[in-house]
């Protein structure tokens, strides 16, 4: 009889202590989410992307893929001058197929990264579906980014990249390729 009432008192003890925990910060679910978005940010430290990121693209349901890199040259600020996109037909909504591309209108702010394409770094932005593309995506931590990109609210596919030491590749990566 002594054994069952010290269990049932440790038992109603650590009920006490859960219910004292649970009101003191809320939930513990709300606990653990602050504590995994402190170590998010505290582990985003990167300020720049210059360089070169190892990448694939999805389609939205993850059934097709691409390989591709991208190579950021970013000046003071947080444009993104210069950089390419570089793979092997890298096909957006089916519309355009084409190896290298150029960033326009890129924007690096905190842990949000956006920005368009064009054939070359002069040229036209690449519209599918009548809209233009739109890269935007988020840098989850210190070495790894991942994003969607749209055209005209359209989602076209998917895609992440993780940062690489590796050199870019000579002339970009791409001869330019050929645009249906």
């Amino acid at each position: 009889m002594a054994l069952l009432n010290r269990k049932w008192l440790t038992a109603v003890g650590l009920c006490c202590l859960l219910c004292v925990l649970g009101c003191s910060e809320g939930d513990l679910t709300s606990v653990s989410a602050k504590l995994v978005d402190t170590q998010r940010r505290a582990n985003l430290a990167r300020t720049q992307l210059s360089g070169l990121w190892k990448g694939e693209l999805f389609t939205p349901d993850r059934i097709g893929s691409q390989s591709f890199l991208l190579i950021f040259t970013q000046d003071v600020g947080f444009s993104l001058d210069g950089s390419l996109l570089v793979g092997e037909e890298i096909r957006l909504g089916g519309v355009v197929c084409r190896d290298t591309f150029a960033l326009v209108n890129g924007i690096f702010t905190d842990t949000e990264i956006r920005f368009n394409i064009a054939p070359s770094a002069d040229g036209a932005i690449v519209l599918a579906d009548g809209g233009p593309v739109l890269f935007t995506g988020l840098l989850t931590e210190n070495a790894f980014m991942s994003g969607e990109f749209r055209a005209s609210q359209k989602l076209i596919g998917l895609w992440e990249a993780v940062f690489s030491k590796e050199t870019p590749p000579a002339g970009g990566g791409g001869d330019g390729g050929e645009t249906p």
